[in-house]
């Protein structure tokens, strides 16, 4: 059984360090003057990735990884601009916000249980326990 249970919002971040040597984009039409990190996998099923290959030029995509840590590690280095979970970035002041969270970039995360023991009394329980500490999870603004 798959249930909804949060909806994790990303934006498009850059590290200072690429901010203060190449500036920043501040429109669409300007993100092709920049370098990005994005997904090695061309149809990949994330919405943010696949905006950005549409996007931006390939050129312009100077890293790619299978591996979303990997990919957070690259723009906190500077090696290009790319999207990081607004949780992950929130609060850190060596992160600069390029494009704020979009609806349409959201990832929704799910709960899947096995649906012959998804009815047991400690899946349910677990299942409870999960949903509840979710309400004081911030994955989204």
């Amino acid at each position: 059984m798959v249930q909804p249970l949060v909806r994790i919002c990303t934006g498009l971040y850059a590290a200072r360090s690429y901010a203060e040597a190449h500036g920043l984009p501040k429109t669409e039409d300007e993100l092709a003057d920049h370098q990005f990190v994005c997904a090695d996998i061309e149809q990949t099923r994330a919405p943010f990735h696949r905006w950005l290959r549409s996007t931006v030029p390939p050129e312009r995509i100077s890293y790619t990884t299978t591996e979303q840590a990997a990919l957070e590690a690259a723009v906190r280095m500077g090696a290009g601009i790319g999207f990081i979970a607004a949780f992950r970035a929130e609060g850190d002041d060596d992160l600069v916000e390029v494009m704020p969270p979009r609806p349409e970039w959201d990832s929704p995360l799910r709960i899947v249980t096995h649906v012959d023991l998804h009815r047991t009394r400690k899946v349910q329980a677990f299942l409870s326990h999960l949903k509840e500490a979710a309400k004081e999870w911030r994955f989204c603004a």
